[in-house]
């Protein structure tokens, strides 16, 4: 089991006599919910809630981390999901593009990309999906509230035929699904999007 975090707010003026309502249904949920406030030029307040950001991390960013963030994007497209590689493929492993479309999940216009390019970004979660990931996740300077590690056996080192490499790929398909799944059910789910009031 995923250890849940704890609810944080940021609470802007005039939202304290929230505090009493908003916490009592972050801890019935076990949810972070991050309320802010802004102020338009005519004076008038707006209520915020915002998305929950999450960076997964692998080495090449070419299979297992591309597969939990086209995962985590199908299970609720609010919210703002990336993925990157410590050392980055040149492109997405084409048995990772076909193990998920078979399943309705389209991943062939996804490009690896480099973690250096997310390290001054704040985000909810940063979750490793590989040892190496784990063990050199890079020092980012935007703030990370929870740092969590997710790992999976690489799916590229399978040897054989393309249909035996393939079912080492829908296996661990299978395992990411299932623990991304729990994920977000235990940290995320019903977490409100981004609206104005």
């Amino acid at each position: 089991m995923l250890p849940r975090s704890i609810p944080f707010l940021v609470l802007g003026d005039g939202l304290m006599p929230l505090l009493p309502v908003v916490l009592a249904g972050c801890l019935g949920r076990g949810l972070g919910v991050v309320y802010t406030q802004s102020r338009s030029k005519d004076g008038h307040t707006k209520k915020m809630l915002k998305k929950t950001k999450i960076l997964i991390l692998c080495t090449g960013n070419s299979a297992r981390s591309q597969m939990a963030e086209g995962f985590l994007k199908s299970l609720d497209p609010n919210l703002e999901v990336y993925s990157a590689g410590t050392h980055p493929s040149p492109q997405v492993n084409p048995s990772a593009i076909q193990v998920m479309k078979e399943i309705g999940i389209d991943v062939s216009s996804s490009r690896p990309k480099n973690v250096s390019q997310f390290l001054k970004d704040s985000f909810d979660y940063v979750i490793t999906v590989c040892d190496d990931a784990d063990q050199h996740c890079p020092f980012f300077t935007g703030q990370v509230k929870h740092r969590l590690h997710i790992g999976f056996a690489d799916p590229a080192r399978a040897k054989g035929s393309e249909e035996e490499v393939l079912v080492v790929f829908r296996a661990v398909r299978d395992q990411i699904k299932a623990r991304f799944s729990e994920f977000w059910e235990s940290e995320v789910k019903s977490r409100p999007s981004v609206h104005e009031r």
